[in-house]
């Protein structure tokens, strides 16, 4: 079921999914049990637009027959329903299963970025598998995401730490990978981590549970550079970089490539590249700088999870920088908060139209005045040295 803008009616019947505001996702055979667990898959193939993760883990007469769905997410839009048969390499892939009988797929989810390549990654839980002999001590799989080369399908059998890596329980009835979870930037370093529950057998054991934080981190060697607890100045350069910036007030200038700028916690300063592939601030109030002259960030065509984390824009750069944004675009800025700050000098331009925008006076802000404007939850603040065309 697809979001809008446009508000939605107290009861949605799902009979009415007629492709244009969502579409049904069928399994492919008889108890198939598709939908048993289902999540946002993140962006896995990092092209612009989120994808889903849907777990059948069916039955025949004999055993289960544990599989997952990737449905790649696209702008071309959708038919009324898609058929899991029909997943196939283009508009997404299955995931199948080593061993039938586990619950592989129990839980599904994104993890987010655990190992810093840019590409959203998957957690599929599976609590019945036996791990060194352990009955039921459970297992969770780590899917890497990646540009392209999924195929039409993928086996968890052949994750080998280059594609993924395997997370096990520890003792019997633990379950572990019953419920799993992307847990965000828990420790500030700028890589996602990840949680996963193991409850223990309702037979066996006394019940208390454990829960497992794993952090990520640069698991397949593909950062450039990252940075230190301290306050930190990475560069990149000619090529495709990641910097990593982790604790600290970073600055994160990529080089002239397709660059992933992590900041981690911290108020970090990341400079803006028009071909970079993805920049997220982290924790703290982060700013988006042009280091340049005469470039336009226009985030109404810029794909929301490219740019995150964000509280500030500098466009000061050398001169003649121009923004354009809708108050949508606003909103999925920041995680934080509904505030965007927009800095800049004479020369810059900033264009918001047909947005509701309300003026609201001036505000001074680090010795300069802003102009306030508000259009429902958001608020933004606009160096008055600007050009500024709102509405």
């Amino acid at each position: 079921m697809f979001g809008s803008s446009e508000g939605f009616t107290p009861v949605f019947d799902l009979a009415s999914l007629n492709g244009s505001n969502g579409f049904r996702i069928d399994g492919s055979d008889l108890n198939d049990n598709l939908g048993s667990s289902v999540s946002s898959a993140g962006d896995i193939n990092g092209d612009g637009f989120d994808d889903l993760i849907v777990a059948a883990f069916g039955s025949s007469s004999t055993n289960y027959i544990e599989t997952s769905y990737v449905v790649f997410g696209a702008s071309r839009g959708f038919d009324s329903t898609l058929n899991a048969a029909n997943i196939n390499g283009s508009n997404g892939f299955r995931i199948d299963t080593p061993i039938s009988s586990n619950r592989i797929g129990y839980s599904v989810s994104n993890a987010g970025d655990v190992n810093g390549d840019g590409f959203d990654d998957l957690l599929i839980g599976a609590k019945y598998t036996n791990p060194n002999g352990q009955e039921a001590a459970g297992t969770t799989y780590v899917v890497f995401g990646k540009a392209s080369g999924f195929g039409s399908s993928i086996n968890l059998a052949d994750i080998n730490g280059h594609n993924g890596f395997v997370i096990n329980g520890i003792d019997e009835y633990d379950v572990s990978g019953y419920s799993v979870s992307a847990a965000g930037d828990v420790n500030g370093d700028g890589f996602d981590d990840l949680i996963i529950g193991a409850p223990g057998s309702l037979l066996y054991r006394d019940q208390r549970g454990e829960s497992y934080v794993i952090f990520g981190r640069d698991f397949t060697g593909k950062v450039t550079r990252q940075g230190t607890a301290g306050n930190d100045l990475l560069l990149g350069t000619n090529n495709d970089d990641i910097l990593v910036g982790g604790l600290g007030n970073d600055t994160l200038r990529g080089g002239a490539g397709s660059d992933v700028l992590y900041g981690g916690a911290g108020n970090d300063v990341l400079s803006y590249g028009a071909i970079d592939r993805r920049i997220d601030g982290g924790s703290g109030t982060d700013t988006l700088a042009v280091d340049i002259s005469g470039l336009t960030i226009d985030l109404t065509t810029t794909p929301n999870n490219r740019i995150t984390g964000i509280e500030i824009i500098d466009l000061t750069g050398t001169g003649d920088n121009t923004l354009q944004l809708t108050r949508l675009d606003l909103l999925d800025l920041s995680d934080t908060t509904n505030q965007l700050i927009v800095k800049g000098n004479t020369g810059d331009r900033i264009t918001s139209t047909l947005q509701g925008w309300i003026s609201g006076g001036t505000t001074p802000l680090d010795n300069n005045l802003y102009n306030r404007y508000t259009s429902g939850a958001a608020t933004l603040l606009v160096d008055t040295d600007i050009t500024q065309t709102i509405s």
